[in-house]
């Protein structure tokens, strides 16, 4: 068998991952237009799971399966386990399509959980599409931001500590 072969889907996506970050527009009927690499890359069907971060994950299906062997190989009894597969089932949709235009519909649910419509950004993940409401993604990434730069200061702090004990 190849290495290839052995690899799995979430690291084949990183020889062609889903990257690049733009804005779109959900229209009123929920469509979302991705573009011809994401669809590519994406495949014909694909699953889709509101993050608790706030945003929509768009997963390839062999991605998808991949993370749902992972979690059902856990013994049943197992609390990650319950928990997972409650919150799967209940959060996302699999067997989504992009129509000959490059559009999927977004689960009503979602958008309206979300806030998807108007304008949002679209985020490659590498094995994965984030779908954001526009000030939300701004917001995460301003947190993300403010938090890193904090980390750094106290990492400095600390190097600063370290060398006078």
């Amino acid at each position: 068998m190849t290495e290839l072969a052995q690899m799995t889907a979430s690291n084949r996506m990183a020889l062609a991952p889903l990257d690049g970050t733009e804005p779109a527009t959900v229209d009123d009927k929920g469509r979302l237009r991705l573009g011809q690499k994401k669809q590519d890359r994406l495949g014909l069907k694909f699953a889709a799971y509101q993050s608790p971060l706030g945003c929509l994950v768009l997963f390839p299906e062999a991605v998808w399966q991949e993370r749902l062997a992972e979690m059902l190989a856990k013994p049943a009894g197992d609390l990650d386990r319950v928990i997972a597969t409650r919150q799967l089932g209940a959060m996302s949709e699999d067997d989504l399509r992009c129509d000959v235009q490059g559009r999927f519909v977004i689960p009503q649910r979602f958008r309206e959980s979300l806030k998807l419509a108007g304008e949002v950004m679209i985020v490659g993940g590498v094995d994965r599409v984030e779908i954001w409401p526009k000030a939300a993604h701004e917001k995460f990434r301003k947190d993300l931001e403010a938090t890193a730069q904090e980390m750094r200061e106290m990492a400095i702090r600390a190097a600063v500590n370290s060398q006078l004990l």
